[in-house]
């Protein structure tokens, strides 16, 4: 009887002598293994993962410098492949060496906004910053530079933040915005967009100073190496899930609709912006946002609507245009009314998949229909 009893015991001390040793040879194969990468193998280690107090865009894309590989996967009139996102140290993406003006002759032209001036998605040269540049050049017959201020999700709150700090210090005679489509969370809120949950950053947990030395360590470096795609091979959208999580969400139950206390706060930011660069004597030029989505949006154009929804419900194609309606007549009224110079590009874009590869995003098309409407509004500013 003493000896059946003792038996539960010693198969718990055998498993847990067995899980020990197993635990053992695990740690001392990494151990082995790190130091080994560190030894014949070792990757430099990335930038700091820091919060920046003054630059929200810097922090928005990570640590900088750094270069992104993309597989955007199939998009509507986009050349399929693999897309380097080289961010400089301030985390956009115009090439360091340009920072400064290199020739007296040289025209400099800043254009600030969110992912539909970023572009990431396509080929540098396809961009229309860049599509731009190779138009302004072959009319003026001189030097001209144009720099890529775009980031994604960002708003004119950040541009704020981005234009005092960095197109002031670029040497530019002009600076583009192209606004509307990341600010329609203020434009439908009454609250004071500097008190808005999107304006602040979480606090730093301990789990995160964890993550943060174990994505330290050589094995993590080789791992994120490995993870970079390499051949684009993506067969749907890049943003396919996320898409796929909104149509499957119930719709509102009553549209968004913008309200005077946003609409107030997004033209007093359109009027700052153009105050702080006539300060520096920047010549300035705001665009509408263009929308791919006609009266009567095909279910072709809405599978590739995304990114707009409140979590828990989406806000359907129609009411997205309307807001979008809103927000660019009250960026041409504050223009008109402070006689600022404004190109309709919402007008100037043709509607459809042939010009976008979702609801706002530019492909090679739409980009290459934006730098050629933009063209002469620019000669005409720096005459």
């Amino acid at each position: 009887m003493h000896a059946t009893s003792n038996r539960p015991a010693k198969r718990r001390t055998s498993l847990g002598r067995k899980l020990l040793l197993a635990m053992g040879s695990a740690l001392a194969t990494l151990t082995l293994l790190e130091g080994g990468l560190r030894l014949f193998c070792p990757l430099p280690p990335a930038a700091a993962d820091r919060v920046h107090r003054y630059l929200p865009s810097w922090t928005a894309i990570g640590p900088a410098p750094r270069t992104l590989r993309t597989d955007p996967g199939t998009l509507h009139g986009v050349t399929p492949g693999i897309v380097d996102n080289a961010f400089n140290r301030f985390g956009f993406l115009y090439p360091e060496e340009r920072h400064q003006r290199r020739e007296a002759a040289e025209l400099r032209i800043a254009v600030v906004g969110g992912s539909t001036v970023e572009c990431s998605m396509l080929a540098p040269s396809k961009r229309w910053p860049a599509v731009l540049e190779t138009e302004l050049q072959a009319r003026l017959a001189r030097p001209v530079t144009v720099l890529n201020l775009g980031l994604s999700a960002q708003d004119t709150r950040t541009h704020l933040a981005t234009t005092s700090h960095i197109v002031t210090d670029l040497d530019v005679d002009a600076c583009v915005f192209l606004v509307g489509t990341n600010d329609l969370g203020m434009v439908t809120s009454s609250n004071h967009p500097m008190l808005e949950n999107d304006a602040f950053l979480p606090p730093p947990r301990w789990s995160r100073m964890v993550t943060n030395l174990l994505n330290d360590t050589q094995i993590a470096r080789h791992l994120r190496v490995l993870r970079e795609p390499r051949q684009g091979e993506g067969t749907t959208p890049y943003f396919a899930k996320a898409a796929a999580f909104q149509a499957s969400l119930p719709p509102l139950a009553e549209d968004l609709r913008a309200t005077a206390t946003g609409l107030d706060h997004y033209a007093r930011n359109v009027v700052t912006l153009a105050g702080i660069c006539k300060e520096h004597g920047i010549a300035v030029l705001f665009t509408t946002q263009p929308c791919m989505f006609p009266p009567d949006p095909t279910p072709e154009q809405l599978r590739v609507y995304w990114g707009c929804h409140t979590g828990t419900h989406r806000i359907s194609a129609n009411n997205f245009v309307a807001l979008l309606a809103v927000a660019n007549e009250r960026l041409r009224s504050t223009c008109a009314q402070h006689d600022y110079p404004c190109v309709d590009l919402a007008s100037a874009v043709p509607k459809g998949l042939d010009w976008f590869y979702d609801q706002v995003h530019f492909n090679e098309a739409g980009a290459r229909r934006v730098a050629e409407a933009l063209v002469e509004p620019v000669c005409s500013l720096l005459r």
